[in-house]
């Protein structure tokens, strides 16, 4: 739990005491690294399902290659450009969850 979830309207004395709020801040608010969050993770799960998808074309294109060596190898190249983009995106999403978590207050 971040600072911006415990901030919360409330009253200091003179004597120190703490009167009023709830003790957390309104969970609705939208802020900018919630809709960066929100977006990367809809850009993530959408590069996500075209691997999948191209990795499922390549295996098919594989077994269907009957021996083929171009053929073959092509749907070998499918495979790896499938799973190489798939690694980039995991680690951009890993970039972009660290630098958000080290900017939210």
């Amino acid at each position: 739990m971040n600072l911006l979830h415990i901030i919360s309207t409330v009253t200091i004395g003179s004597d120190g005491t703490v009167s009023g709020g709830s003790g957390f801040a309104d969970p609705n608010k939208v802020t900018i690294g919630s809709v960066i969050t929100k977006g990367v993770n809809v850009f993530v799960f959408i590069i996500g399902a075209i691997s999948l998808i191209m990795i499922l074309v390549g295996a098919l294109r594989y077994v269907l290659s009957a021996g083929n060596p171009q053929a073959t190898k092509e749907a070998k190249d499918t495979i790896l450009y499938a799973v190489v983009g798939l690694v980039i995106v995991i680690v951009s999403l890993a970039i972009i969850h660290f630098v958000t978590g080290q900017f939210s207050v």
